[in-house]
């Protein structure tokens, strides 16, 4: 056992310095160390500005804090405060620019249900508000929120047992009976279903931007994805309604107990969307393990899901294959595959897909059995 936690801890090592290498290269270019110990004054700046805020809002002291290295460009600490625990997380204006309303409007939209939904008793942490706002500022501008902090562990991707995810299928089912139990028909999803030749065209496109920068293996992998797009029934998806989901539904935005689900955090991209594609995002960052789609798993979440909703195997099948026509082209490229980090697990997501895309029916025949 000792071994297997030090080559965990070795993992868990190696994944900070990667996310930290990320952060700071942009500051420290050809070896700058200037460049870092800037960032890390910058970032030491943005924490006291956000604590003398806090002090002045709601009378609330920081006495201890760590950083959270997880996420991209936003800054994250646990602190440890007069009024307990509390997780800040600092929006980032690269991502977030001030000029940019819509975006910032809808983080807003998302961080508001995420707030509702916590009153509602759903597992995902509560906002601290003033005067109202979930996203609170700085004097000098910086943009951040106050959470509740949230217990429990991550789970590395397909290591999920079935008992958390039954558990986490239950609350995924409350949220998406709760914020959709009435619909604008006339909304619009910020995403919408493309046309098969909306799907070969994007390809064409991509394929002139990337296929230089590509090896052999990813090459090939596109060339797969060409050839589904061809010969893709795009009438599988004329049955989708469209409605609020979580949208990011992936092993670091998820804490679970050993034998449960503690949180649903990280509502940021919270939308109007499909809820479909919350069911296999869930799907594929939990129960994909070594190229094997673990049925036990998927089984139990659908099971706790359909205490709320109504999913069927043909449900789940289509939704695959919508977040197959939504993420491929975000992740089936050579950045991805030799990053350290999560985007490699979503390309090798997508690449079981691209395979797997003609025997979902049989992969998934058991769940066919179940639902009769």
């Amino acid at each position: 056992m000792s071994a297997v936690r030090n080559v965990i801890a070795a993992k868990t090592i190696k994944c900070i310095m990667y996310l930290w290498f990320v952060r700071f290269v942009r500051y420290a270019n050809n070896g700058d160390l200037l460049g870092v110990v800037n960032m890390i004054n910058i970032e030491n700046r943005i924490l006291d500005e956000i604590k003398e805020t806090i002090e002045r809002m709601f009378s609330i002291r920081v006495t201890e804090y760590a950083e959270i290295s997880k996420g991209f460009l936003n800054l994250k600490w646990k602190v440890i405060t007069n009024n307990g625990t509390l997780f800040i997380k600092q929006y980032s204006e690269e991502r977030y620019p001030p000029s940019n309303e819509k975006r910032l409007n809808r983080l807003n939209t998302a961080l508001l249900i995420q707030k509702s939904l916590s009153e509602e008793g759903i597992r995902c942490p509560h906002i601290l508000t003033f005067n109202g706002d979930v996203i609170l500022r700085t004097k000098q501008n910086i943009r951040f929120i106050i959470n509740g902090y949230s217990d429990g562990n991550l789970i590395n991707s397909g290591k999920i047992n079935c008992n958390q995810f039954h558990d986490l299928g239950i609350e995924l089912g409350k949220i998406h009976s709760l914020v959709n139990n009435q619909i604008d028909e006339k909304a619009i999803p910020r995403w919408v279903v493309p046309s098969k030749e909306q799907l070969i065209a994007k390809w064409n496109e991509n394929w002139i931007l990337t296929n230089g920068r590509n090896t052999a293996d990813i090459n090939a992998f596109l060339k797969l994805q060409k050839e589904i797009f061809e010969n893709i029934d795009i009438k599988i998806f004329e049955g989708l309604k469209p409605g609020w989901a979580h949208s990011d539904l992936w092993c670091d935005n998820i804490l679970f107990y050993p034998d449960s689900l503690s949180a649903i955090i990280d509502f940021d991209r919270f939308q109007y969307i499909y809820p479909e594609l919350d069911i296999s995002r869930a799907i594929l960052s939990f129960a994909l393990d070594n190229n094997c789609l673990r049925m036990d798993a998927v089984k139990s979440f659908i099971d706790g899901y359909n205490q709320f909703g109504n999913i069927t195997a043909d449900d789940i099948i289509r939704s695959l294959k919508l977040l197959y026509c939504l993420e491929s082209f975000w992740w089936l490229n050579n950045d991805s595959f030799n990053s350290e980090g999560p985007p490699k697990r979503f390309a090798d997501e997508m690449v079981w897909l691209s395979i797997n895309w003609l025997n979902l029916e049989k992969i998934l025949r058991e769940l066919r059995k179940d639902n009769g």
